[in-house]
């Protein structure tokens, strides 16, 4: 082939090692294309050519499923060559994305925004579909990161007023059915909200939107990315304890949050006494517990006072979509046995990823209002709700 020959007269030219590599490449001969893009890299003195066998290295990697350390290493020296240039951010977001690793994915998107030169001419040939790229890996980590309003407001942007290929279309399509339940959608008014799944409001539909009630969370995480507490405390003046082992977290948490976050194992914490200290009474509003893995939840859920103590609402996270583990079942032998009822089981986020339970205490929580919660089956439902309701 002419390819070859170009370049065994001349191994050290730069055109010649990438024409070659070209050729493997669009015959999907991804690991004979690799070491000439290399090639290109130790001979070149062109930046931007440099920057393409940079990013077409990383490409075939993943193509070859490699680890993504290795495609993300390769985008990122790209990203350090050329830093003004987006087609490696939108890989480097797209690989983040892919990974569920949200936070990644939404920061390289931001970073992208504010140092990226859009005027440039956009090298599609590097499987780079342009600036609305990044609005699509947004709108998909902003909904796994609790931050839904933002994730509505980019996906309906874009299925209203962006040409995309068909792929992402029918994922845009997707979001959009996942959050309104259908393509034919009118617009609610949104109202605030952290948690992933919408805990915080179907909290205060329970207690009939009450100010001034308490919680003690287990699992804080953040102060507000997933939090089921942040709008109870912002807008609902709620006190409550938090608790989280990772002493990061919790510097940040009590950074960024009035009510307080100890650092504790929660499979030994003392609640008794923590409770016992503050003096607000025995009934409490909400009880969160979510710890990892699933077992540790449960190890928590059993060192809850429960003789001296009762909760308007328990959100119990037991994981079964990863771990098909035996703590659902006892979870709920448990919580039953203590007086709650089972008002939604299962809540996911998606049709295939079942994480929690949502009971009531049948003695504190009205019996019509228990009945009528019962109805939520999905998402979509709570949204309905909460919707309907405000």
């Amino acid at each position: 082939m002419q390819e070859l020959n170009n370049y065994i007269l001349n191994p050290y030219g730069e055109k010649e090692a990438w024409e070659l590599a070209e050729w493997y490449y669009n015959r999907e001969d991804y690991a004979g294309s690799v070491s000439f893009y290399v090639r290109v890299t130790e001979v070149s003195k062109d930046d931007l050519l440099i920057y393409k066998s940079l990013i077409k290295v990383g490409l075939c990697l993943y193509k070859q499923g490699w680890r993504s350390t290795y495609v993300k290493g390769y985008l990122l020296h790209a990203i350090s060559l050329l830093p003004k240039r987006p087609e490696a951010y939108f890989l480097l977001a797209k690989q983040y994305e892919e990974n569920k690793e949200w936070q990644e994915c939404y920061t390289y998107c931001e970073i992208a925004e504010t140092v990226c030169d859009f005027e440039l001419q956009p090298l599609t040939e590097l499987e780079y579909v342009g600036k609305w790229g990044f609005m699509f890996e947004k709108s998909v980590a902003s909904w796994w990161m609790g931050r839904e309003k933002e994730s509505i407001d980019i996906s309906t942007y874009l299925y209203e007023n962006v040409e995309m290929p068909d792929a992402y279309k029918k994922a845009v399509e997707g979001n959009i059915r996942l959050i309104y339940g259908t393509l034919d959608y009118s617009k609610p008014t949104y109202k605030d909200n952290y948690s992933q799944a919408f805990q915080d409001r179907f909290v205060l539909l329970a207690t009939d939107y009450k100010k001034d009630g308490k919680y003690l969370e287990i699992g804080a995480y953040h102060p507000y990315e997933h939090s089921n507490t942040y709008l109870l405390e912002r807008d609902y003046n709620w006190k409550g304890i938090s608790l989280d082992i990772n002493p990061k977290s919790v510097i940040n948490f009590n950074g960024k949050r009035f009510n307080e976050c100890i650092e504790a194992d929660a499979t030994k914490f003392d609640y008794k006494q923590k409770m016992d200290s503050l003096g607000w009474g025995r009934d409490w509003d909400y009880l969160q517990l979510d710890c990892e893995p699933a077992a540790n939840t449960f190890l928590a859920l059993m060192q809850i006072p429960f003789e001296d103590y009762r909760f308007r609402v328990i959100t119990y996270e037991h994981d079964w979509y990863c771990e098909k583990n035996i703590y659902r079942d006892k979870s709920r032998k448990y919580l039953q046995s203590m007086g709650y009822e089972l008002v939604v089981s299962n809540v996911s986020v998606d049709d295939n990823s079942p994480f929690e339970d949502w009971w009531l205490h049948a003695e504190l929580i009205d019996k019509d209002t228990i009945e009528k919660l019962k109805s939520i089956k999905e998402i979509n439902q709570i949204k309905k709700w909460i919707f309907d309701y405000i």
